[in-house]
């Protein structure tokens, strides 16, 4: 039957089964990794597809090359170097030393672009070739590694002939244009990130690449100059081909989704793995910042810029000093100690910190491995505390003194428990003053450091969870710190540290809460009497009120009212209720308060009166970081909620308010269904469930009340819904703290219980909010 097809049909037919034969080999190996070492996955995976596709491409050039035989086909690019990833685009080009062949180039690339496979090409003449070369450093370096696959050698080598003579004449600019790239990217990236472009980014493959073009340029193989580097590229090359599995398509992001892919594909532990390739990433990133500064693999790490380092024994004076100046270097310090990490000097002399390096963080807000955190916690201290700093009040605390050298260290430690198993603060105090008193560090700087790792989590901890009205919560934190300098180093260090982890982790509210906590535990320790809260609330709001006025009011109001809220937070409460409220009216007052805004509401107290205010403050795109509710012995409910915009940060428009004003009238009255609205608008701007992230109830008794955390991924409406099950299980709700990292609520509610108390709560609240998610 084949015979009778015509000669163009048939040819059609094989080309296309040669195609598929190709797609079959790759689709074997993305259901079985071809190697037991995930290490050497890439290389082979390579090898099988660099082979396959060369039979495909002499397949597909018989034809042509019988009528031409001048023409040269070519691999290029990654197909060139044999390193052919699983969905690799293929590079080719046809070099001819006649007229252009179209016919040729037909039979040759069309069934390639038939079986959709992702393909790349060019044809020239030699000429051609040299002018693109000339002209373009990407079309050189491309031609450098070109190979001949089929057809005539005498063409391609005239070809590369010519290319070689480029080289020759642009070399220097070229690999200076390299280098540059390199260090562009270092620039543009200064700290390495847990996610990854495993082929364009920062010590990723190209970057091996262009060490591979610049030892072809002048004359010096990388695999003798950097193995490490080069055994680095080849772990890169296995996990892109994982995330090429997982992914289905050319995807070359490393990130927790397709890291978790990758691994099931080749066969190993997520965790080892992701340190595998930070690590990969440092060794290469290592070798082009070798290759900029002339050095080479195995050169002494030790450079002196920082004074001498230990060899070998104990360490003196001069090296401690010396440790000190390399970690506040900043970046030359950070290049010094990669070198040192490298040629294995950190595994002899802090293995403490050599086990973090290139750690993955198991928590999703941070964006940065273990050590590469630490390193910008120091930086980001010294940006605090400098002349030019954004918080004036963080270089206040240091009283005119330079920063100092153990708060340095705290903050370079004070991670280095992660990935221990246990609390990471407690095991980390104990690493940090193992090493210090091991170096040489006298015992009590060491525990003073020790001290500052353990409770460096403290202030924003209480700062965004507890109500910081309540004497008692100063008192606590005052008696756990016990000295006003470590609670100095402390709050520099939370500011730091929330700075270094990632976007949104640190903003002006939650500057306001940490800079509230420390003046006022200083208050404390400074011995400063705290005047009678009601006398001073009177003091400083009759000149603009009358001493009558506010009195009634302070005395209408909770027990612990004033000390719950701020002089100007009554004050606006005074502007909201100055005359009578008729049933059903809602009354608003709203300002701006640094870089948020702040909104005090009043009304006859009903039922879930905070539901429905929290329920449209989220319809109408805006998140609540705090809120603070109290209730009259009229039974006036006057709430202050501290808000953001949603979308765009910063404080809320005017427009907007007016729009809240409406839509809470219209839910008193009946007109607006907040539940269906809110379900529709959770329909709109949905938003995706943290990974993994179930809804945690905590429950602790504090003082007269009860403090309920809840930990849930986060979504519209989300305090609403906790407000909502809160009341349900009778609970009054007094203060509110939001704290959002990553897709991940904390919220804090201070209530007074209802019936059962704890107990209940524990038993029934989890459920009630998850039910939220269905």
């Amino acid at each position: 039957m084949t015979a009778d097809l015509p000669a163009n049909r048939r040819d059609a037919n094989r080309a296309a089964a040669v195609v598929r034969e190709y797609e079959s080999v790759r689709e074997g190996l993305r259901a079985v990794a071809p190697a037991s070492d995930w290490r050497s996955v890439g290389t082979a995976v390579a090898e099988i597809l660099t082979e396959s596709m060369d039979e495909v491409i002499r397949a597909l050039s018989a034809g042509a090359l019988a009528n031409r035989p001048d023409l040269a086909v070519v691999a290029m690019g990654g197909y060139g170097r044999r390193e052919l990833a699983l969905e690799s685009d293929i590079d080719l080009m046809i070099v001819h030393q006649g007229s252009v062949p179209s016919d040729e180039i037909a039979t040759i690339l069309y069934p390639l672009w038939d079986g959709n496979l992702k393909l790349g090409h060019a044809v020239r003449s030699p000429a051609g070739a040299g002018r693109a070369a000339r002209e373009h450093t990407a079309s050189l370096t491309g031609m450098m590694t070109g190979r001949l696959v089929a057809g005539s050698r005498s063409t391609w080598e005239a070809t590369s002939k010519r290319l070689a003579a480029v080289a020759r004449r642009t070399g220097r600019r070229v690999a200076g244009r390299l280098r540059a790239e390199n260090e562009e990217l270092v620039a543009a990236h200064p700290y390495h990130s847990l996610d990854l472009d495993l082929k364009e980014g920062r010590g990723a493959l190209r970057a091996w690449h262009r060490l591979r073009w610049i030892g072809q340029i002048e004359g010096w193989d990388p695999h003798d100059r950097e193995p490490a580097a080069a055994a680095a590229a080849a772990e890169l090359m296995a996990v892109r081909n994982g995330v090429h599995v997982w992914s289905g398509r050319a995807h070359d992001s490393w990130h927790r989704e397709s890291a978790l892919g990758a691994a099931r594909w080749l066969g190993c532990d997520p965790t080892t793995l992701a340190t595998s390739v930070h690590r990969a990433v440092r060794k290469i990133d290592l070798a082009a910042s070798n290759v900029a500064n002339t050095r080479m693999e195995g050169d002494d790490p030790i450079d002196g810029r920082f004074g001498p380092l230990p060899v070998d024994g104990a360490w003196a004076p001069d090296h401690r000093a010396s440790l000190a100046r390399l970690i506040a270097a900043g970046t030359p310090g950070r290049e010094s100690w990669d070198r040192l990490w490298h040629a294995g000097w950190t595994r002899r002399h802090l293995p403490e910190f050599d086990r973090i390096v290139g750690m993955a963080e198991s928590s999703p807000f941070h964006v940065h491995p273990v050590d590469t955190h630490l390193w910008r916690t120091v930086d980001e201290l010294k940006r605090i505390t400098s002349t030019h700093t954004d918080e004036e009040w963080c270089r206040a605390l240091l009283e005119g003194e330079p920063l100092p050298e153990d708060l340095l260290l705290a903050a370079f430690f004070h991670d280095i428990g992660k990935g221990t198993g246990g609390d990471h603060s407690s095991e980390g105090a104990k690493l940090a003053r193992s090493a210090l008193e091991r170096i040489g560090w006298e015992p009590h700087r060491a525990g003073e450091v020790a001290r500052v790792v353990e409770l460096h989590l403290l202030l924003p901890r209480v700062a965004t969870r507890r109500d910081l009205r309540d004497a008692s919560v100063i008192d606590d934190v005052v008696s756990t710190v016990g000295d006003p300098r470590l609670l100095r180093w402390l709050a520099l260090l939370t500011v730091a540290d929330s700075r270094a982890t990632g976007p949104g982790m640190w903003s002006a509210w939650k500057s306001t809460l940490v800079r509230a906590l420390t003046h006022r535990a200083l208050a404390v320790f400074e011995g400063t009497a705290r005047p009678a809260r009601r006398s001073q609330v009177l003091a400083r709001l009759a000149p603009a009120h009358g001493v009558d006025r506010v009195a009634e009011h302070v005395d209408r109001m909770d027990a612990d009212y004033v000390d719950r809220f701020h002089s100007d937070e009554i004050a606006a409460h005074l502007r909201i209720l100055g005359e009578g409220l008729e049933p059903g009216e809602i009354r608003t007052h709203t300002e701006i308060v640094g870089r948020v805004s702040r909104c005090s509401v009043a009304a006859h107290d009903e039922p879930g009166f905070l539901v429905t205010v929290a329920g449209v403050l989220a319809l109408n795109g805006v998140d609540v970081l705090d809120a603070r509710l109290a209730t009259s012995s009229s039974r006036i409910a006057v709430d202050t909620f501290y808000v953001e915009d949603a979308f765009v940060g910063g404080p809320v428009a005017d427009e907007k308010w007016f729009q809240i004003r409406a839509d809470l009238d219209r839910v008193r009255s009946g007109e607006l269904e907040l539940e269906a609205a809110l379900a529709a608008r959770r329909l709109t701007y949905a938003r995706s469930r943290a990974p993994d992230q179930r809804t945690a109830v905590e429950v602790a008794e504090h003082g007269d009340h009860l403090v309920v955390e809840v930990k849930a991924s986060d979504r519209i409406g989300l305090l609403h819904d906790i407000a909502k099950a809160l009341f349900d299980t009778g609970c009054n709700i007094r203060v509110a703290k939001i704290d959002t990292k990553a897709g991940v609520v904390t919220d804090a509610f201070h209530v007074d219980a209802g019936t059962g108390g704890a107990q209940v709560l524990r038993a029934h609240l989890a459920d009630q909010i998850d039910e939220c998610y269905a």
